[in-house]
């Protein structure tokens, strides 16, 4: 998630995904979704959750994501 001041100031959050030991993404297809309501954003990888974001993750800058957005994944 970027957040916070315009580009080149802006702020960024993510999260780490661990494949099991000796795997790669290139071994199985996968399936990445995201669910995103008013205070929350979870991401998933073939339906398991691997990390969450609230406002607090984002403090103290503001949760800009209570408003209409585009979402680019890659």
């Amino acid at each position: 998630l970027h957040y916070g001041p315009p580009w080149p100031n802006n702020k960024n959050i993510g999260g780490t995904l661990e494949l099991p030991k000796g795997k790669t993404f290139e071994d199985e297809y996968h399936v990445f979704s995201c669910e995103w309501e008013k205070n929350v954003i979870r991401f998933y990888m073939d339906d398991s959750l691997y990390v969450t974001r609230t406002p607090e993750d984002l403090a103290p800058h503001p949760w800009p994501f209570d408003q209409k957005f585009h979402m680019l994944l890659n």
